[in-house]
């Protein structure tokens, strides 16, 4: 079982889209896949279930109580082959809850013990922060792979989560790997953009990762195949934006194969 997660220091940097195009993509595949949704805003539970969950068997009570991941808790997802541990809102009081508490980086990790060998792939989708959500995250997996935006502010998160990515691997997760970094919401017909690309390969060289060759371009397309609650391959399956979900799905699947 490969668990991946992607974050970033910043918003709107496609993060949700990104966990979705993967975990439709391994599914199609034919690899099954457990999506863990950490983040409040609870995004991907809502996609990929159109909100039908029991609210009150979710993520937060897996790091907030301690409570294991047992098959029989997983919801199944309007996806074949997708399985789902769902967001709370009430992951944006999960630090004043843990606050004090010891080891609780850990939570998570313990948590998927119970599903070793479930699972092809885990795909855990975090929040913009720095926060125990995210600490769980980056100590339970074994790869992470990094969402940007062709913008300073997406930069800047990404040296932000150098240092924590420092931390952890010094304090809970020596193996934790930053596979690459994933552009997404690409515009480039912008000089902006073009000109932000040799600055993002510094900072990747300075992760010591690389940048994905394929870029995910700005695109209706994954709204409309949102808003639809499908699969991009489905809904739109010869439009360029899905050329470019297919190429960054092949570099990534390379990447994780030969890990």
């Amino acid at each position: 079982m490969k668990i991946i997660t992607n974050t970033n220091q910043k918003g709107g940097t496609g993060k949700t889209s990104l966990t979705l195009l993967l975990a439709y993509g391994l599914a199609d595949t034919g690899h099954t896949v457990l999506v863990i949704d950490l983040d409040q805003q609870c995004d991907a539970s809502y996609l990929l279930t159109r909100g039908a969950y029991n609210s009150s068997q979710t993520s937060y009570e897996v790091l907030a109580k301690e409570q294991p991941l047992r098959p029989e808790e997983v919801y199944s997802t309007i996806a074949g082959g997708i399985d789902l541990v769902p967001a709370s809102p009430r992951l944006n009081r999960l630090d004043t809850v843990l606050a004090g508490k010891l080891d609780v980086q850990f939570r998570l990790s313990d948590a998927l013990d119970e599903l070793e060998t479930d699972y092809d792939y885990v795909l855990i989708d975090t929040p913009p922060a720095i926060n125990f959500a995210v600490q769980n995250a980056l100590t339970a997996a074994d790869g992470l792979i990094i969402p940007v935006q062709a913008d300073l502010l997406s930069l800047k998160g990404m040296q932000t989560l150098e240092s924590v990515v420092k931390q952890i691997r010094r304090r809970s997760n020596p193996r934790l790997k930053i596979y690459g970094v994933a552009v997404m919401r690409y515009q480039a017909q912008t000089v902006f953009a073009r000109s932000i690309s040799q600055a993002l390969d510094q900072i990747s060289e300075e992760l010591d990762t690389k940048t994905y060759n394929h870029t995910i371009r700005e695109a209706t397309a994954v709204k409309e195949a949102e808003n639809a609650f499908s699969s991009l391959y489905e809904y739109a399956k010869n439009a360029p934006v899905t050329e470019d979900a297919r190429g960054l799905l092949k570099e990534v699947m390379e990447d994780l194969e030969h890990d």
